[in-house]
Order: structure tokens, then sequence, then C-alpha cells
């Protein structure tokens, strides 16, 4: 399914659930996302229990399965953590008749957080992004830095520090996990992807003009070219799909 940038009240819920519940924007859960989580003194846990960060056991890669984990991973982003979490949308689009081809969808842009619950775009021509590593050898995944409570474009040279975090699709996480994120209150931001944020976030987060001139199945036409023919590379051409990474 495919976003409407023409709807004025962004992305339907129908469309925000495409590749996989936790996947706000790309928002993975993964070790270094649960590890950085901290404490502060007006966090509620929810009725569960805290842990030390050196308590947590990270999730083994499990995305979605079918199409919408195919996506995961196609979109996985790339990461440079100096601290902190934070989510990312990263919006898609498809090119061609094949609605079961994960390659024919693009990033047009991407959304993070850049205070807390404030969310900042960027265009995919501004974004640097790498190869995925899974089917077609193409670069769709955005290059991404973690800085406190804050996310931005990822603009460094590649190297050890930046990393893709391991997939685990929100309909595969243990139903005790997703409980706890669902119960847990923060002093100074809230679990974005979970069934009661998850709608809202994205909407805040969704920009009209990322779609700008794009059509659903842009090139649908023998006529039309496609992705592969424009003169720009995938990446920074085209997509119309919020997808949740």
């Amino acid at each position: 399914k495919e976003a409407d940038p023409k709807d004025p009240e962004g992305p339907r819920e129908d469309l925000a659930r495409i590749p996989t519940q936790p996947l706000l924007g790309c928002l993975l859960l993964s070790r270094y996302v649960v590890s950085s989580i901290l404490p502060r003194a007006g966090d509620d846990a929810g009725g569960h229990n805290w842990l030390a960060h050196d308590k947590i056991v990270p999730f083994t890669q499990n995305a979605s399965p079918g199409f919408d984990g195919q996506l995961e991973l196609r979109f996985n982003p790339n990461l440079y953590v100096s601290g902190g979490c934070d989510p990312i949308v990263v919006w898609i689009n498809r090119w061609g008749c094949d609605v079961d081809d994960a390659t024919s969808a693009w990033p047009v842009g991407v959304s993070f957080i850049t205070d807390h619950l404030k969310w900042g775009v960027a265009k995919a021509g501004d974004i640097t992004f790498k190869s995925a590593g899974v089917g077609v050898d193409m670069p769709t995944r955005p290059q991404i830095q973690i800085h406190d409570n804050a996310m931005a474009p990822f603009t460094g040279a590649d190297g050890d520090k930046v990393y893709g975090r391991d997939v685990i699709g929100w309909k595969s996480l243990p139903d005790n996990a997703a409980q706890a994120l669902a119960d847990v209150k923060y002093e100074k931001t809230e679990v974005q992807f979970v069934d009661a944020n998850f709608q809202r976030q994205l909407n805040a987060a969704y920009q009209e003009s990322f779609y700008g001139g794009l059509s659903d199945q842009q090139g649908c036409v023998e006529e039309e070219a496609s992705p592969a023919d424009e003169a720009q590379p995938p990446p920074t051409a085209q997509a119309t799909n919020p997808v949740r990474l």
C-alpha cells in the first residue's frame, strides 16, 4: 500500500503499518537502542522493573515475514551513535507495476527526531545511502547519526562506527517486551512506535513535499521511465511509500 501525498491528514493507518510495527520510520529495536535508555527521575516504568543497561539481552534479528520484512531489511539505516536513541521514518515510493517487488521501492526522504518529540526532515538527495546487502545490491540504507536526544544525516567517513542494526518486527517482539514498551511513560519523550502513539507520530513526521510530482506506482506504463533510466541515482530520485523500518 502506498501513501497519498495529497491527503491533508497525512498517511493513513493502513499505510503506516507497511513494514514493521516498530520501524517508526525506520524505527528498529536493537541492542544499541535498548542498552542506551536510562531512566530519569520522572520516568514511570508502568509497573515493570527497570534493568541496568548491562543486563539487557539483545534481540536477535527477526524481520517481519514476507514483503514487509524485505522492506525492513532494504531500508534498515546505518547508524553512527555518539549517544542516545531515537526513531527515524524512511519515506518511500514504488516504481513500476509489480506490487510485490521490494526492489521497485526507493526512498524519497527521511524524517528524524531533532529534539525529543520534534521532527526534522531531509530529502533523499541530502542523505548518503549505503547498500542493504540483501537482494539487489543498491544504496537504500540511509546513513544517520544519533547524538544524545537528536538525530541528523551522517556525513562523516565510513568506518566501524557506522553500522546496521538488527531488525525485529513489532509483531515479532515477545509479548512481555511489547507490553513493557506500551506501558512505560518517559519524562521527556514517548515510545513512538507503540499502537497508542504510532499514527500520531507518523502524521507529525510526514512531509507532503517528499512526494511532489510523484504518482502511485510511478512508471507503471511502458511509456514512462523507470528509476533505473533516470539520470539521477535512485535514492536521490524518487519514492512514495512511508515505511516503518
